[in-house]
């Protein structure tokens, strides 16, 4: 699973949006919404990058939780995908 930060996620259409991008990405995907964290944790089968890619892509700014770089591709930096 892995934890995107979404500092301008802000209510349910923002969610919808975001879910939607995801799912044409991995169709089975699992996604976890933290909207006071401003999070979404995904458990896919599809590499960080293109999940990270698809977010990007809807106009949301997007980080790895754990990571201060927006064009991470793994959770800690240290692994690539």
């Amino acid at each position: 699973m892995i934890t995107f930060n979404v500092p301008d996620m802000t209510c349910g259409h923002c969610e919808k949006v975001i879910a939607k991008a995801v799912k044409e990405t991995d169709g089975n995907a699992k996604i976890h919404f933290d909207m006071k964290a401003k999070t979404v944790a995904i458990d896919s089968s599809s590499p960080s990058r293109l999940l990270q890619h698809a977010i990007e892509a809807t106009g949301y700014e997007v980080t790895v939780e754990g990571s201060n770089d927006k064009n991470s591709s793994s959770c800690c930096g240290h692994c690539s995908i």
